[in-house]
């Protein structure tokens, strides 16, 4: 079942302030990659150490320092106390890191369960869609529910402008 809404209050107050932590924290993490000559594109920030999706020849060239586990997805976290996991905390410290907010753990009954959502902003009005397997409702005033055609509209139309 899918829903589709126009996104107001509290939860698109989250969701700009982890757009400004998304856009801090890029920017800490394209300083490291360029100072070390890392090719992953993929990564997963945190205080206390970085992790990336080594792509290429990250493998051979950092092996010494990556800690010994893999985490889930393929990733391998730098040592805290290598060149770069002290870089990066360095670098980090005064970032606040901000997770991207779920709409299923921000609605209430909906926490449970498989999920998939999607969330934007497009000419300053918000707008999320929700997935789950079973039939749902949304009882919350900042979240409108709006029509399929109307969600996808407004993409395609973004889409359209954005070629030209």
């Amino acid at each position: 079942m899918n829903k589709y809404f126009k996104i107001t209050g509290e939860f698109r107050k989250m969701f700009e302030d982890y757009l400004k932590s998304d856009k801090a924290v890029n920017a800490v993490y394209t300083a490291i990659k360029e100072e070390f000559g890392f090719e992953a594109n993929e990564y997963a920030p945190s205080k206390g150490n970085l992790g990336i999706v080594p792509r290429g020849k990250d493998h051979v060239k950092f092996k010494n320092d990556f800690t010994a586990d893999e985490r889930w997805s393929g990733i391998k976290c730098f040592k805290v106390r290598s060149e770069i996991g002290k870089a990066w905390k360095a670098k980090i410290k005064d970032v606040e890191i901000i997770r991207k907010p779920v709409i299923s753990w921000y609605l209430d009954g909906l926490a449970g369960g498989s999920s998939r959502s999607r969330l934007f902003i497009i000419d300053d009005v918000m707008y999320g869609s929700l997935e789950r397997d079973n039939d749902f409702e949304v009882n919350h005033p900042d979240f409108e529910e709006i029509k399929a055609s109307e969600f996808h509209r407004v993409i395609e139309e973004y889409q359209a402008r954005e070629e030209k």
